[in-house]
């Protein structure tokens, strides 16, 4: 990653699971990254850390079997085409567990 680009990583969330999703960036691109989850059949923006307060870490459960497209991007400007820009590591965690039955 370098200042200025995205990516998305094609995800399948099953239902009956809690999930857990991680964003973890190289000090040099800083904490102000935004990821968003689309689903991928609809379009449907599910979450937009951007109105969590930039949060790097979400829990959810999902109820149904869906694909979803998990959209990451470090702000900045673009770098220049034929110019080389330093790059950096972004790792992304997605944990998966059965969802605990709660209840009678």
């Amino acid at each position: 990653f370098a200042a200025g680009t995205s990516s998305n990583l094609k995800v399948v969330f099953y239902g009956g699971f809690d999930y857990s999703i991680s964003l973890c960036p190289d000090k040099m691109l800083g904490t102000d990254l935004t990821f968003k989850m689309i689903d991928t059949k609809t379009g449907e923006v599910l979450y937009d850390n951007a109105t969590h307060a930039k949060a790097t870490h979400m829990e959810f459960s999902c109820e149904s079997t869906r694909a979803v497209t998990i959209q990451v991007s470090i702000p900045g400007a673009a770098p220049k085409k034929g110019k080389t820009t330093d790059g950096a590591c972004l790792g992304v965690l997605i944990e998966q567990k059965p969802t605990t039955k709660v209840g009678f």
